[in-house]
């Protein structure tokens, strides 16, 4: 007969998502990422006979890669703190103890190797890398989105997928998903059907990485309808663009990024609708180094096209100077 270990009576779902609801109340955002994004499970560890026969239980939160790589630094401090919690929020379970807390990555099954000389072939230099989840009826919508995001800094990946993907198209699909920063899902009524949206989404989800739905059509369910989602339909590919960067200067992981992104696509670009859209993004987030408003004021020299733009520079220099820099003579003579 063999052995089975003792169980402990509440599920870890049931556990999770109460200490989920606990620390929600706290403000413990940290805490909060790692309840959300983790498969709890409890483990059996040991018995005593002491008193009576006592089991003792840990519960295991495997969280994905990236979110554990930034919280690695402070995993014993979530580990106790969620460990202290249980005790005082679990009702009594005669004969079970659940105290042990365990913090562990999840690690990928049959991973796939990313080389970098290949990956970088797929994006755009210093952009922020986004992967656009969709099927092959909309690439046409999907590539004036891809435009869009151009103009703030954001490379899109766009797989225009076949029946059957060759297994080259494949490797290129599946090192633009190990390597991509977010995932945007436009969520149409069949989107859930396709074989290979919902792969996509779980990669995404498995990588912890940031997944922005747009709706169109329908309401984003399962997984990702946790997500926030933009409802914008396909005929305003600028309006869905300029949401999603509004989206990604609120995410903690991308923020800097993003900041550099913006920074980066207005000293390259000579489009009067991208100098307006970036110029109007970058004042929305602080803090920037003295690096980048040396080159944000450096490349809005000589860039006053439309009146609209002008205006928008204007501004932008205005933010520039109000953030602490202080240009020298030869580069502050530029009329606005």
């Amino acid at each position: 007969m063999s052995y089975v270990a003792p169980k402990y009576p509440i599920p870890a779902e049931e556990v999770c998502v109460n200490l989920g609801d606990f620390f929600r109340h706290k403000g413990d955002q940290s805490l909060i990422l790692v309840l959300d994004n983790s498969k709890p499970e409890i483990v059996y560890d040991t018995s005593d006979g002491w008193n009576g026969r006592t089991d003792y239980h840990t519960l295991k939160l495997l969280i994905p890669m990236g979110l554990f790589a930034r919280l690695e630094a402070d995993r014993e401090k979530l580990e106790k703190t969620i460990s202290t919690s249980l005790k005082a929020l679990l009702p009594d379970t005669e004969g079970h103890v659940l105290g042990a807390v365990s913090i562990k990555p999840k690690l990928r099954e049959n991973p796939v190797r990313i080389v970098e000389v290949e990956v970088n072939r797929l994006w755009e230099a210093g952009f922020i890398r986004a992967f656009l989840s969709h099927l092959t009826e909309n690439k046409r919508e999907v590539g004036q989105l891809k435009a869009a995001l151009a103009w703030y800094g954001i490379s899109g990946f766009v797989a225009h997928e076949d029946i059957e993907p060759t297994s080259e198209w494949r490797i290129e699909i599946e090192n633009a998903l190990w390597s991509m920063d977010t995932m945007i899902a436009l969520v149409v009524p069949e989107f859930h059907k396709s074989k290979w949206t919902d792969q996509e989404v779980g990669v995404a989800m498995g990588r912890g990485i940031p997944i922005i739905p747009v709706k169109w059509g329908i309401d984003p369910h399962g997984f990702i309808s946790k997500y926030q989602a933009l409802s914008i339909g396909p005929d305003r590919p600028e309006l869905i663009a300029s949401g999603v960067v509004d989206i990604l200067l609120h995410k903690e992981a991308l923020v800097e990024k993003m900041k550099e992104a913006m920074v980066t696509t207005l000293e390259r670009t000579e489009e009067d609708v991208a100098l307006l859209a970036v110029s109007r993004k970058i004042p929305l987030v602080a803090k920037y180094t003295q690096t980048q408003l040396q080159r944000i004021w450096q490349a809005t020299e000589g860039k006053e096209h439309l009146a609209e733009v002008t205006s928008a520079i204007g501004h932008l220099r205005e933010f520039v100077r109000a953030s602490g820099y202080a240009p020298t003579a030869e580069s502050d003579d530029v009329p606005f």
